[in-house]
């Protein structure tokens, strides 16, 4: 006996609107984030900021100078790296600034307490909320 071989119209129209919904969930593209959603210490976050920047200038991670470290309140789920065309949580995050440097090369790495940090460009920069005492 031959199965009836009709798709029913509901079960499509769920699908595509599942698909469609999965993809405006979710945070900034902008992070590396960790998988396993682990807290990350301000010390932490530095060792893997400069080692990352490290990587990118070609460099040893002893070459590359903390400016400053931080623990911050951001604005948003943005972590102070807004990206055109994303949206974010509109609460406190809390997290972590760090500033590097390599030579005449700055680099700054915004991060939220559970995942690792990223370089946030100039142009999407803006300040946290509020910030705690300078580490470095």
């Amino acid at each position: 006996m031959r199965a009836n071989s009709r798709v029913n119209p509901l079960v499509v129209f769920t699908v595509i609107v599942v698909v469609l919904l999965s993809a405006c969930v979710g945070g900034p593209t902008i992070s590396d984030k960790s998988s396993d959603e682990q807290d990350w210490t301000l010390e932490q976050a530095i060792a893997w900021a400069q080692s990352d920047f490290a990587q990118q200038q070609g460099v040893k991670t002893e070459q590359v100078k903390v400016v400053s470290a931080k623990a911050v309140l951001w604005a948003s789920g943005a972590r102070g790296c807004p990206q055109p065309g994303q949206s974010y949580t509109q609460a406190l995050v809390p997290g972590y600034q760090i500033v590097l440097t390599h030579s005449r090369q700055t680099a700054h790495y915004h991060a939220g307490e559970k995942e690792r940090p990223f370089n946030c460009p100039e142009v999407f920069r803006v300040p946290p909320s509020r910030a705690g005492p300078t580490v470095m």
